[in-house]
């Protein structure tokens, strides 16, 4: 068996190339414009209606039950919508339909009116379910908003007006945080190998939020946030809808290359013969059988002020497997065919670079950052199948030294993570022969402050939280708590899950340093104790696992089926967490 070694290694790089079609991501929010102020004259207008619209004037029976703050209100809208403000029963009757719309934010109803002068006057109503005075919830506003862009849609409307709910508590500037963020994300599609679309409607480009107040600065500085936020998400969700005869290790080192350019960045790429000169072979070895094996990814920003007075510094780890057919325990029909989403961590950790270059292009690195020095790191391979596949119970040692039982190849992504978390820590593995750029730039380099990996990494994570919830494991509780507000604020759910001991108890082996996998439960927990095991001393970490809220099998308020983009957003918040962005 040997002498068949040589045989098989030169088959695997004299294989011709794959022809590849060019990965393209369109993150300019798909053209469309978000703007704070009273919009182009008629323009159609959208008004969110509270559910205790008063449906008669004031000395009228329900008076005192509507209240002198839903009169009012029913009053400005009357005189907006260009609709007689008296109570004539066609309005009554009007106002009595739309308190029934006002009920959900997946209802509406449009108004065809004329003002004064004679000018046509589009006003597209939407529900809330919301009383004035109550909590007007983020996932509210993006069920409302939603509605109103699809309905915009079906009128072919390219200027809009979307009016500030005048009701519910939160403060405006989230309110129109909120609404730019719904109505950039809700009109994503993939649709670019259809080769017969439907007829497409004239496309919604500009949307002006009309807020009547008079803080213009911070409420336009709250829709470019969520502007830029959803930049990333858009990129991401782009990556991971991909399918693997476009997305391999090639082709997003490509990609992530032309972010470098795009955005300073400095990058540094090894392919499979340099990783294995630097010791991460579990990473090789899950690429192993693929026509484009395994690759790593890294790019780096370094605040001017670095060298001289360094603050901490910041390491995003993503899982990038490409294609993840479970290797020799295959996947069964029913799971294998959406396993191109599988380079989720990726293509977050991607979309987060994207935002945190664009951030730096407009000036928003303050003088002083938190984080001087940022990385973004891809572990990429695709898990195939083939007679070079690592074998189930193969002891593979570990970029650190570790000798790891592979308990099962479709658990790949830990092998990934495991080696290219240790790599950003500590550079070439000790006894390994790299001496090449990488080697000396990550030796030249002291471990990350702050380590965050993130990777669709377990089925058992949707088990236990479902598919609109990440797992987040952490090691400091500051930097737990960080995270999930920052995800509050991008709407992406992280919520804490343990490692206990009897979680590293499960990875026992007894013919190598450690299994790979735990027993049959918490197999969300048994991974992240795996990836533990490869955080040095004093470095902050935590994992998130987003198994679940990458990918929808069915639309969900604004996230479409498929590719979610979950993570890019809340990472990037992070990231700028000292800079005009911050979460």
């Amino acid at each position: 068996m040997a002498a068949l070694a040589p045989v098989l290694r030169a088959r695997l790089l004299v294989r011709a190339p794959v022809p590849l079609r060019r990965l393209q991501t369109t993150p300019q929010c798909r053209g469309l414009t978000i703007q704070v102020g009273a919009g182009a004259p008629g323009a159609a207008r959208v008004v969110y209606l509270p559910s205790d619209l008063a449906t008669c004037g004031a000395g009228a029976d329900d008076a005192n039950e509507s209240g002198a703050e839903q009169q009012a209100w029913t009053q400005r809208f009357l005189k907006r919508s260009g609709l007689p403000a008296e109570m004539t029963p066609s309005t009554s009757a009007l106002l009595a339909h739309l308190k029934r719309v006002a009920k959900s934010p997946e209802s509406s109803h449009v108004l065809h009116t004329e003002s004064i002068s004679g000018d046509a006057i589009t006003t597209v109503v939407v529900g809330t379910g919301v009383k004035h005075g109550e909590d007007l919830a983020a996932a509210t506003i993006h069920s409302a908003t939603k509605t109103a862009v699809q309905v915009l849609t079906q009128l072919e409307a390219e200027d809009s007006v979307l009016e500030a709910p005048g009701f519910g508590s939160p403060a405006l500037a989230s309110v129109v945080y909120e609404m730019a963020h719904a109505a950039q994300l809700s009109t994503y599609k993939f649709d670019r190998y259809l080769s017969q679309k439907e007829p497409a409607p004239t496309p919604l480009a500009t949307v002006a939020i009309d807020c009547n107040a008079d803080d213009a600065p911070s409420l336009a500085a709250a829709a470019a946030k969520a502007s830029l936020l959803c930049e990333g998400t858009l990129v991401a969700r782009d990556l991971v809808n991909e399918r693997a005869d476009t997305i391999n290790p090639q082709s997003v080192t490509e990609y992530a290359s032309q972010l470098a350019t795009q955005f300073g960045f400095s990058a540094t790429v090894m392919n499979e013969a340099e990783l294995r000169e630097n010791g991460l072979n579990m990473l090789v070895a899950v690429g192993q059988a693929a026509e484009h094996t395994a690759a790593l990814v890294e790019l780096e920003w370094l605040h001017p002020s670095h060298s001289t007075t360094p603050g901490e510094s910041l390491c995003i780890v993503g899982k990038g497997v490409t294609f993840d057919t479970g290797g020799l325990n295959l996947k069964p029909t029913g799971f294998i065919e959406d396993m191109h989403m599988d380079m989720g961590g990726a293509a977050a950790t991607l979309g987060c670079a994207h935002v945190f270059g664009k951030a730096l292009q407009a000036g928003s690195a303050p003088a002083n950052p938190r984080f001087t020095r940022v990385a973004f790191v891809l572990a990429l391979a695709e898990n195939a199948i083939g007679s070079l596949a690592v074998k189930p119970n193969a002891v593979l040692t570990s970029h650190k030294g570790m000798t790891v039982q592979v308990g099962n190849t479709d658990a790949e992504g830990r092998l990934c993570l495991a080696d290219a978390m240790s790599w950003v820590q500590h550079g070439a593995a000790e006894g390994s022969q790299g001496e090449g750029a990488a080697s000396a730039l990550r030796a030249a380099a002291p471990p990350p402050d702050v380590l965050i990996d993130v990777a669709t990494l377990t089925g058992a994570c949707v088990v236990a939280l479902g598919e609109h919830t990440a797992g987040l494991f952490a090691n400091d509780e500051a930097l737990a708590a960080d995270l999930v507000a920052c995800g509050s604020v991008c709407s992406e759910r992280l919520h804490p899950l343990p490692i206990t001991p009897d979680h590293r108890d499960a990875l026992k082996c007894e013919q190598a340093d450690t299994n790979s996998i735990g027993g049959k439960v918490a197999g969300a927990c048994t991974a992240a104790a795996f990836l533990e095991k490869f955080v040095a001393p004093g470095v902050k970490w935590a994992h998130l696992d987003i198994a679940g809220p990458a990918m929808c099998n069915v639309p969900h308020g604004i996230t479409p089926k498929g590719g979610t983009g979950f993570a890019a957003a809340s990472l990037a918040g992070f990231a700028l967490s000292d800079a005009a962005l911050k979460c």
